[in-house]
């Protein structure tokens, strides 16, 4: 079955993209903030896999930190990073790192792309000594957002949103109001996020 709106040749991606994944990528490189809510398998994950090849080839500083909310899927994401993206550093950086509270892998510190779980992403924003850390984020890409109203933990989600400082690309399938999760976001923040659902 074929599942394309308006795909097309996009110099930016291997495939053709849907009409919404073209906006989503104008989103992307403008360095906004955006939320794609969209069914499991319309080709969401493709975005996150983007927006860290972006912050690759801006240079060897800038961090981009991939939230999953289950160390299962932070493993999935960090296989497929680790299976497409290299990088030669001098000051010998890695390009990926994973950190949950059972292991690490590589220093989260020196990395370019973390992939990690909430309450990680939450110690590491709010150590003092994490502050120029914190300086070299470029975006949060936040997975499965809609873990935000979960009575245990979604309080984690929503203070990171409300910590970020970089723009913010959220995930989800399932979000059950994302024009309720689009308001809080840009009235606490003043920041402009463009939003797409489908």
């Amino acid at each position: 079955m074929d599942r394309t709106v308006d795909a097309r040749d996009d110099h930016r991606v291997n495939f053709k993209p849907d009409a919404w994944q073209r906006e989503v990528l104008d989103v992307l490189d403008k360095d906004e903030s955006v939320i794609v809510v969209a069914p499991t398998s319309a080709g969401k994950t493709f975005v996150g896999f983007y927006a860290m090849e972006r912050v690759l080839r801006q240079g060897d500083e800038g961090v981009v930190v991939y939230v999953a909310p289950t160390k299962a899927l932070v493993n999935q994401i960090a296989a497929e990073v680790y299976g497409r993206f290299e990088k030669k550093y001098t000051h010998g950086g890695n390009v990926w790192a994973i950190h949950t509270r059972d292991y690490r892998v590589n220093n989260p510190l020196t990395c370019q792309i973390l992939v990690t779980v909430p309450e990680i992403l939450q110690i590491m924003m709010l150590s003092p000594s994490n502050t120029e850390w914190c300086g070299r984020l470029k975006r949060i890409i936040f997975d499965e957002v809609h873990c935000i109203g979960e009575l245990t933990g979604g309080a984690v989600w929503e203070q990171l949103l409300l910590l970020s400082s970089c723009p913010i690309t959220a995930l989800s399938a399932t979000i059950g109001n994302p024009d309720e999760f689009y308001e809080v976001r840009y009235n606490r923040n003043r920041e402009y996020m463009e939003m797409h659902h489908y």
